[in-house]
């Protein structure tokens, strides 16, 4: 994707795309900054079809989690939520973050909407029982 990238004939949905596949290739190598930041940078271009960015947002969310800023992956979950409120999985992600910051109120919140949407999700459910011992 480098090579690519450093092309100077790429449209711009091109690059999008582009920075897209890196993106996911360091995430899969465990560099989540740097994914992190081609996803943004995606996401800056302004040229992913109806709906992706939403899903980058969500990716960056993630990334955020990995590398331990909670705060930051709150922000983007909560905003991706605001957008998807039915993904229990993001609500699940969202409540790791706020368990991992000690703010068991709303980690209990956000895995009970989790649980609401998905009674079967299986970390949701463990992480409820460590929400609760907590």
């Amino acid at each position: 994707f480098d090579a690519l990238l450093e092309r100077n004939d790429l449209s711009v949905s091109e690059r999008a795309e582009a920075l897209q596949g890196r993106a996911a290739t360091k995430a899969n190598a465990g560099d989540y900054q740097g994914a992190d930041e081609d996803f943004a940078a995606a996401i800056a271009t302004g040229a992913l079809a109806e709906g992706r960015a939403d899903e980058l947002d969500y990716y960056r969310a993630q990334s955020k989690l990995a590398r331990g800023d909670y705060q930051g992956a709150i922000e983007g979950f909560e905003d991706y939520i605001a957008k998807r409120p039915d993904d229990a999985q993001a609500r699940y992600l969202n409540a790791v973050a706020y368990f991992a910051l000690g703010e068991f109120d709303e980690a209990r919140r956000n895995v009970e909407k989790a649980l609401a949407l998905d009674p079967a999700h299986e970390e949701a459910n463990n992480l409820k029982a460590e929400i609760e011992k907590a």
